[in-house]
């Protein structure tokens, strides 16, 4: 959970009014971002967990595959390493 989901979550004193700008204040978030946290935006990390082009376990095997061919003298250039990601998420 991002620290605008844990504001929002957590809220003020009840003595004090339950704005956004007010959250802000205390937080030192931007208003905006708990606004949008609030109505359903995710972060940015969570936006860009659910975009990855491999699993971790797949990018974990690839970069031992890469490593080890390097270790052979022999690097693969990067304009193959899409190719490979490619294959590697079949």
């Amino acid at each position: 959970m991002d620290s605008a989901s844990l504001v929002l979550s957590e809220g003020l004193d009840p003595a004090e009014s339950r704005t956004y700008v007010a959250l802000s204040k205390s937080s030192k978030i931007a208003y905006t971002t708990l606004w949008h946290r609030a109505n359903g935006r995710p972060s940015i990390q969570d936006k860009a967990k659910s975009q990855r082009y491999l699993t971790p376990s797949e990018e974990e095997a690839l970069i031992k595959y890469l490593l080890r061919v390097a270790n052979y003298r022999f690097p693969i250039p990067i304009k193959y390493l899409h190719s490979l990601a490619f294959v590697s998420a079949l």
